[in-house]
């Protein structure tokens, strides 16, 4: 009796694995990866590919404040291509736009402008490998081609005018069980101001980030933490002395393109009173 018992559990077990496995192949490392690199990060570098990348994101803070801003839209247009079997050249250009009114009794001040991002180029080193963990350093350098200010809440993508910039990184992501998958960045940052700069000291910041996501189908759910500390003197912009953003988003890829939404937060209390939230669209096309 005991033996039938033990069959029919055994026999009972092997049915139900293969059906799982019917149900759910198991992905190989390279697989997953191949899916997920083609997806991106919202703030994050990307990972190079042999691929060519075209995006365009748009930002909007939910303002708080009203007093300081009434409107304000950010934008990021980039392309990232192969110049070598070993590296990838990112350009990248931010703009805003951004309005503002204040009353004072019966006197109304109001404005609106348009402001460009100065633009840098991103020197991605290719991973060797797309195992099951993968790294890879970059290079870049910021121009002051654009001398507008440049209101923004992404501040990251934030150089001062009359300023150079020149910063790296190093990424590492690890697939931790089948399509859960883990990744950090950290780099530094420094600014180095023209003769033109109202500020003549040069800055020095350090970037960091880290991501987690699943992918199912074409879908990736996403999270990510990014920061900034400033390691020289205190910035005039609070933005940049040291804050931190954690967001939340969902990409949909279809064909060549990936289309997302992300919602991030300020976790800085002295940021986050001029503003709920960011929300961000991006749309991007690899080819």
């Amino acid at each position: 009796m005991k033996i039938k018992v033990l069959y029919f559990l055994a026999l009972l077990i092997c049915t139900l694995s293969s059906r799982t496995m019917a149900d759910n192949p198991v992905i190989t490392p390279a697989q997953s990866f191949e899916n997920y690199y083609e997806h991106s990060f919202t703030y994050l570098h990307n990972i190079p590919m042999d691929k060519r990348r075209v995006g365009f994101q748009y930002q909007h803070p939910d303002i708080r404040n009203y007093l300081i801003y009434n409107s304000i839209s950010n934008y990021n247009l980039y392309v990232n291509f192969p110049v070598s079997k070993k590296f990838n050249l990112e350009i990248r250009l931010p703009f805003t736009q951004f309005s503002f009114k204040e009353s004072y009794g019966s006197y109304i001040q109001s404005n609106s402008t348009t402001g460009y991002g100065n633009i840098s180029f991103l020197l991605q080193m290719k991973p060797e490998s797309m195992n099951s963990n993968i790294d890879h350093f970059a290079f870049g350098l910021t121009f002051p081609v654009f001398t507008a200010d440049f209101y923004t809440f992404n501040f990251r993508d934030y150089i001062p005018k009359n300023n150079y910039c020149v910063f790296g990184y190093y990424s590492y992501m690890e697939r931790l069980d089948r399509n859960y998958i883990i990744a950090v960045e950290t780099g530094p940052r420094l600014w180095i101001p023209t003769s033109d700069a109202p500020n003549p000291d040069a800055e020095v910041f350090l970037d960091y980030g880290t991501s987690a996501g699943i992918l199912f189908d074409n879908f990736l759910f996403n999270v990510e933490l990014i920061g900034v500390f400033n390691l020289s003197a205190a910035n005039d912009y609070e933005l940049l002395r040291r804050n931190n953003i954690i967001s939340a988003g969902l990409e949909y890829r279809i064909s060549s393109f990936n289309v997302g939404l992300n919602y991030g937060y300020m976790l800085k209390s002295s940021i986050n009173k001029y503003t709920k939230g960011l929300f961000l669209a991006k749309v991007e096309i690899i080819i």
